[in-house]
């Protein structure tokens, strides 16, 4: 799940599914964040604490405004 539209399919198709019956969802992590902590991780075990730090910044970011985007688009 890449970004907020990704994000708001999902809800679309659960939701359908969950009205339906019993539903169970798997999902992934959003796309790039996965490498994204591997690499945060190689970075700490370096002690590049700063670049650690940047990469969860970036992360944060990455998810808030996806989530930014998802609330926007309810609240339309």
């Amino acid at each position: 799940m890449g970004d907020a539209p990704a994000i708001a399919r999902v809800v679309e198709i659960t939701g359908a599914a969950a009205r339906e019956g019993n539903a169970v969802v798997v999902v992934s992590a959003m796309a790039g964040v996965t490498n994204r902590l591997l690499e945060a991780a190689l970075e700490a075990q370096a002690g590049n604490f700063d670049s650690v730090q940047t990469i969860l910044q970036e992360l944060r970011a990455k998810h808030e405004t996806a989530l930014n985007a998802l609330i926007r688009s309810q609240v339309e």
